[in-house]
């Protein structure tokens, strides 16, 4: 009954960033940690667990809140399924915290502000075998205010400031494996804890560019590094590194790549010249193509589909693989009948099979919107105009 949320659902992977200028930088940079809220959690790596019909049979003795009423859960946490329950009146958490099945021995959380059910989070510590694990869980009503999921994250973040090439960036990492150590770093088969950093300085971690699972290589600005944490997560280190490398380019004017591969995961900034990687095979997660006004303003649109050919390619030691995608563009308008009216949605397709989300963003603020459509009639004069729905 454990699912990842939609948000994380997709391949683990980490997204380093290439730049356009070499960089030399190294070292070791303190981390504070930052107990989870909302606000501050780092999402990728939380687990959703939807509420049970009946009572698992995992549960030995339930405790004597828990009415009729009760709802039952068993979330997967690091690898281990663990009893939870939820009464309504009042909102209260019930957790295995010794793993057990007996909830007699456990002390109830009620939650001191139900109103603020889908985004406060309650503090739990899980104590296995060799270890205390600290959770932040949080009871997600449905729309009839029962509580229908548990949203589980790790108890919060450790975040500092790092300098990679003269640039500062903020970086946080959590602890999202549930083992009691933010350290773990992707390897085949090995779950990764999350990473993330501000690669735009907004003081936030955007989910497709800058949050991901920790790699093991990570690279910026032509540089290339290994990552290692602390296993207390009081520091994080970057280690300079020199695989060996082949480069990567695009026909559009720039793209970012979000990739994965053997040698670690990365986000491949690209504007006109190719830039390097590490020998190897990689698949492709994600392509947002780029283009610049005369200001040097940046606007992005993001890639929904990858035809066959675009989902993986090869870096080849001394050689260059380009990747053909973007312009020209089509649009494609689809009409459907819903009830007596018409709703227009549009399709945005590249050269090369690949189609794009009808909306484009910019770096500034200054143009963010969806496509746009008029209605004229015969003689060219404008009956309506207005912008599509998602197609």
């Amino acid at each position: 009954m454990t699912r990842r949320s939609a948000r994380a659902a997709a391949l683990l992977l980490a997204i380093p960033l290439l730049g356009v200028a070499a960089a030399c930088a190294q070292g070791t940079f303190p981390l504070a940690f930052e107990p989870a809220t909302e606000d501050n959690s780092l999402c990728w790596g939380e687990v959703w667990c939807d509420r049970l019909e009946q009572a698992p049979d995992a549960l030995k003795k339930p405790h004597e809140v828990l009415t009729g009423k009760a709802v039952y859960f068993l979330p997967d946490i690091g690898g281990r399924e663990i009893v939870a329950a939820v009464e309504p009146e009042p909102l209260t958490l019930l957790i295995d915290t010794n793993l057990d099945g007996d909830l007699t021995d456990e002390v109830p959380i009620v939650h001191p502000d139900p109103g603020q059910a889908r985004s406060l989070y309650l503090p739990v510590t899980i104590k296995g075998q060799d270890t205390e694990i600290p959770l932040a869980v949080r009871c997600r009503p449905d729309d009839e205010g029962v509580v229908s999921t548990l949203v589980i994250r790790a108890a919060g973040v450790y975040r500092g400031e790092v300098t990679l090439g003269g640039e500062t960036l903020m970086v946080a990492v959590a602890d999202s494996t549930f083992d009691g150590r933010p350290s773990n770093v992707m390897a085949p088969d090995t779950p990764a804890d999350t990473i993330g950093i501000d690669f735009n300085g907004d003081g936030e971690f955007d989910l497709w560019d800058e949050l991901r699972p920790m790699p093991a290589i990570t690279c910026h600005n032509k540089a290339f590094y290994t990552i290692s944490v602390a296993p207390d997560g009081s520091s994080i280190t970057f280690t300079p590194t020199t695989p060996k490398t082949g480069t990567v380019a695009v026909t559009a004017p720039g793209a970012i790549l979000s990739l994965f591969s053997e040698p670690g995961a990365y986000r491949v900034l690209l504007r006109g010249e190719p830039m390097p990687l590490p020998v190897g095979k990689y698949d492709v997660y994600t392509i947002q193509i780029l283009e610049w006004d005369d200001q040097d303003r940046r606007f992005r649109m993001q890639c929904l589909e990858l035809p066959e050919s675009l989902r993986s390619f090869e870096i080849r030691e001394g050689e260059s693989t380009v990747l053909e995608i973007g312009p020209p563009m089509k649009a494609i308008a689809v009409p459907e009948r819903e009830g007596e009216s018409i709703v227009v949605n549009v399709q945005v397709w590249g050269a090369h099979g690949e189609r794009y989300f009808p909306y484009v963003r910019a770096d500034d603020g200054g143009l963010e919107g969806w496509a746009g459509m008029r209605l004229l009639d015969g003689q060219g004069e404008e009956l309506d105009s207005g912008g599509f729905e998602y197609g």
